[in-house]
């Protein structure tokens, strides 16, 4: 196992997911077949080694600071949910993490207190003491207290399998219980940072987000957030947002630590982009199946040439340089937002008209592409006997003969106090333009006092005020 995990090619890499089960599966069959009375040297080490990562912590580099869980009804959370006690701060019993996580907590904030062994939660192995519950479902939570936040958890729909809850947590320059030690030495402090996601009027949410800090050794302190619409189902936005923001703290601080963020960033994408090709072809977790009532890719099932995609668009802030890297393939969305609420920047949307020089110049050279059509003022990309609304995201092989490659877009900008970044899936952006929703956000900021979460979650509503019929997240932070 630890051969695969330090692998020299990160698409050979087992995910996170997997190799926790294989050394869960380890650790079961180790405490089947030996015997205590036959016990020879190799053994007794192996037990060491199991004891020694059982009680030492290894301490990650990229952690997130709001995340969305999915729960089976069917079982507890393995969660202990609770408010902030009076006399929590005096008992000698309570933990660290929980007293410093509530320290300035609200009256109705409702925190993990803590994690079951062996629970839905412990599997997922996400939770640390202290996050706050921030969303049920589509429901936002804000201070209802731990009653009622039990009875939102039991008045979902009778009919639905699984639950999403929305967290948050503080950074770790909030935090003194957290182990990461960031450096002081930065040129640019991040005031606030929120997301949010909404399943909207589809009947699945295919949508991800990231938002995570990473700190490393070397005083570099760096901010990683975006967004990713997926299609054909979930498989390959939940594999970017689960995979990326790991592979991007090895890039930058594990291999190279000398390496530009730039760099660490489109070698990540590429790693994933790879890897994720190689997983649809060894194990078939991402088959397609076209749902003519919503006009999209359902994933599991049907055509072997499909798989699910995903668009991405992904910035990093390094806080010790003022210096923003923005990737983005695919519809979705990045803005930087000046301090009096103009588009300084945005990233290009790959639509399939974006791309016909591109497309033009493939079948010149013999390749099997096909020219963007439009109809009813919607432009598109045949590939196969169905439709792409986007000319370039994470695709498997078929898709991506047919045109549609991964190819990002990388840019790299300064950025100052007072500014806005966000990023957005397209079921913002087909209803709102960058102009609206800079103008929106400087207002929300610095004329409602709105936080940055409250932001994000903001926008969604408007999007689906305003009509989308698509998935729509987003992600805020203000500088």
């Amino acid at each position: 196992l630890l051969t695969d995990l330090l692998e020299k090619e990160p698409e050979r890499r087992p995910s996170a997911r997997k190799a926790l089960a294989r050394w869960r599966d380890i650790k079961l069959k180790h405490e089947e077949q030996i015997d205590a009375d036959e016990v020879d040297v190799d053994q007794s080490f192996f037990s060491m080694v199991v004891e020694a990562l059982e009680i030492c912590e290894i301490p990650s580099i990229s952690r997130p600071l709001h995340f969305v869980a999915t729960f089976s009804r069917s079982q507890s959370l393995g969660l202990i949910l609770s408010e902030k006690d009076e006399g929590d701060d005096e008992d000698e019993d309570v933990s660290s993490l929980w007293k410093e996580a509530t320290k300035d907590a609200f009256p109705g904030e409702v925190f993990v207190k803590d994690i079951v062994p062996d629970g839905q939660a412990d599997e997922l192995g996400i939770f640390e003491i202290g996050d706050r519950l921030s969303g049920i479902g589509e429901l936002p939570f804000i201070a209802g207290g731990f009653e009622r936040a039990v009875a939102i958890l039991q008045d979902q729909p009778k009919g639905t399998k699984n639950i999403r809850l929305h967290f948050d947590r503080m950074s770790v320059r909030s935090n003194e219980a957290i182990s990461m030690q960031p450096t002081d030495k930065v040129q640019i402090q991040i005031a606030d940072r929120g997301a949010w996601s909404s399943k909207g009027r589809r009947t699945a949410q295919e949508d991800t987000f990231v938002l995570h800090e990473i700190h490393d050794a070397k005083d570099r302190s760096v901010l990683m957030t975006g967004v990713m619409d997926g299609h054909g189902g979930k498989a390959a936005s939940q594999l970017v947002a689960e995979d990326l923001p790991g592979l991007f703290s090895q890039e930058l601080v594990v291999k190279d630590r000398s390496r530009s963020i730039c760099d660490a960033l489109e070698d990540s994408w590429n790693a994933i982009c790879e890897t994720y090709k190689l997983q649809c072809m060894e194990e078939g977790e991402c088959i397609a199946e076209y749902d003519p009532r919503e006009g999209i890719l359902q994933a599991d099932t049907g055509s072997e040439d499909l798989t699910a995609g995903t668009t991405c668009s992904v910035f990093a802030l390094d806080e010790t340089s003022s210096e923003l890297t923005l990737l983005n393939c695919g519809d979705s969305r990045s803005l930087v937002i000046s301090e009096t609420g103009k588009v300084k920047f945005a990233t290009l949307d790959h639509t399939p008209q974006s791309e016909e020089s591109r497309l033009s110049e493939g079948i010149r050279n013999g390749l099997d592409y096909s020219l963007p059509e439009c109809r009813l003022s919607r432009w598109s990309l045949k590939v196969g006997d169905y439709e792409y609304a986007v000319g370039r995201s994470l695709e498997g092989n078929f898709a991506t003969s047919k045109g549609i490659v991964s190819d990002p877009d990388v840019s790299c900008l300064s950025v100052k106090s007072g500014e806005i970044l966000m990023s957005a899936t397209d079921g913002l952006w087909n209803v709102m333009d960058s102009d609206e929703v800079g103008n929106d956000l400087f207002k929300m900021r610095n004329k409602h006092n709105m936080s940055a979460q409250d932001a994000a979650r903001t926008l969604c509503s408007m999007a689906l005020r305003k009509g989308t019929s698509d998935n729509v997240s987003a992600v805020v932070v203000y500088l």
